[in-house]
């Protein structure tokens, strides 16, 4: 059998400085330019030759929104054009536009007078994004997917938010005498994750916004991870998944400042 093939991604947080910028948009004079060439190279290379793919998950945050907190890190702070920004992102992947299916982010990016992910929907042409998507694939393999997951920047400790979702999915399911998922997909954390207990699996999808700007000073380095993922999935409760990241020279470069002595 011929595996299906998912595209896992979110958090483009596009519109923002740091987060994924296609070429069109792109100021040469912005100090930022450097940066957003390099990740969309990579993402533009990348996600099309791990392709093709059979459906898409989007996993939310697609724009950044107002951004009250930092709107000098926004250099398109208005919230139409960053849905139309995050749509021509998401053109060069490889699947059919209804096999799209994407999840709300967080309030704080992605909801004011509206809700700004629906126009990244209508420019795309993919069906609105919900709260909760849950994804039957032919009765092999069920998916659960939202965008918000806790974070936890314990090294060792991440794993423990990650598989708290699954176990809340088996429980919401027990309540609605319902099946529950084998698989549970979450953004947000900006890191990557996959707990796997027997039978089921916690993920946690990586981003592709840089930690750069007033965002990059609260963020641990250790714990920032940027990429994608896909996920096969091969029969009954018989998947892989694979993330795929941005190499560390590109999303996280550690520099150090040489000092001489008299």
């Amino acid at each position: 059998m011929k595996p299906i093939r998912i595209f896992i991604g979110g958090d483009f947080h596009c519109g923002d400085k740091a987060g994924l910028t296609p070429y069109s948009r792109i100021a040469k004079k912005s100090p930022y330019s450097d940066l957003q060439t390099q990740l969309y190279e990579w993402y533009s290379k990348e996600v099309p030759e791990n392709g093709p793919y059979d459906y898409a998950i989007l996993t939310g945050d697609m724009v950044e929104g107002q951004n009250s907190k930092n709107t000098i890190e926004l250099y398109e702070p208005d919230t139409d054009e960053q849905g139309e920004i995050a749509a021509e992102c998401c053109s060069i992947i490889p699947c059919k536009k209804e096999n799209f299916f994407c999840v709300y982010g967080t309030p704080f990016h992605t909801a004011g007078t509206y809700s700004y992910e629906d126009n990244f929907a209508k420019c795309l042409g993919i069906a609105k994004p919900k709260t909760t998507q849950r994804l039957n694939f032919n009765d092999m393999v069920r998916v659960n997917v939202r965008h918000t997951v806790g974070r936890s920047t314990i090294p060792y400790g991440q794993g423990t938010p990650t598989y708290k979702e699954m176990v809340n999915e088996i429980l919401n399911a027990s309540l609605h005498e319902d099946e529950s998922a084998d698989i549970c997909i979450r953004g947000h954390a900006h890191y990557s994750v996959s707990m796997r207990v027997r039978d089921r699996e916690s993920i946690v999808a990586p981003c592709l916004k840089y930690p750069a700007g007033i965002y990059g000073r609260k963020m641990a380095e250790t714990q920032y991870d940027m990429g994608f993922g896909v996920l096969e999935i091969y029969g009954y409760k018989d998947w892989r998944y694979i993330p795929i990241h941005i190499p560390l020279s590109i999303s996280n470069k550690r520099e150090w400042t040489n000092l001489k002595g008299e």
